[in-house]
């Protein structure tokens, strides 16, 4: 696993990245980030499998988080294994708002036109997408901001369960679980106390 432990993290223009991923049959390592603040504009963390293997968890435990300009935050499978969970802990405030302009062209080939900042967990293949939580005191959604878990291939989407006092979603910002027909076994929205 990579542990990362620091006062301020800033991740600033593509190709600006903390990433683990795996080609074989072992599990992609874990993402586990502890910081003050997390500043993301347009930066990547992702823990990715491209094979069937099982990709990695990412934690994120923090006071405030940005994602910004088409930042992400994902766990992401491209075959037959399973995507990871997504977990992000943060006491303050979370936004999550902005598209990257342009097109971008990853390391292994994948082109991504005009990408909204969000937190996820994808599957392009056969595998199952990852569960995502959130916690948050303020969580603000807003120009095209999402979190979603998602298939395009056989799996099933996972659960989304977010836990804020404060919820903002606007300016065609969402939060889904799906496979185009399926929908994720759970989506919640608060913390269920009365």
């Amino acid at each position: 696993a990579s542990h990362i432990i620091s006062d301020s993290i800033v991740l600033q223009r593509y190709p600006s990245i903390i990433s683990t991923a795996i080609l074989g049959p072992n599990k992609t390592g874990d993402i586990v980030i502890t910081t003050g603040h997390l500043d993301m504009v347009d930066g990547i963390v992702a823990a990715d499998t491209f094979s069937s293997g099982k990709a990695g968890n990412i934690t994120v435990n923090a006071n405030t988080a940005n994602l910004t300009a088409g930042a992400s935050i994902t766990s992401n499978t491209f075959a037959n294994g399973e995507g990871g969970n997504v977990n992000l802990t943060i006491t303050d405030t979370l936004v999550i708002t902005g598209q990257r302009v342009g097109r971008i062209v990853s390391p292994l080939g994948m082109v991504v036109d005009n990408a909204q900042s969000y937190v996820g967990s994808m599957a392009f293949g056969k595998g199952h997408a990852g569960n995502i939580f959130i916690s948050a005191a303020t969580l603000n959604m807003n120009q095209a901001g999402g979190i979603t878990t998602i298939t395009v291939g056989e799996g099933d989407a996972g659960n989304v369960t977010i836990d804020v006092n404060d919820l903002q979603v606007t300016k065609g910002s969402g939060i889904g679980s799906n496979n185009n027909v399926k929908v994720g076994e759970q989506m919640r929205v608060g913390s269920g106390k009365s």
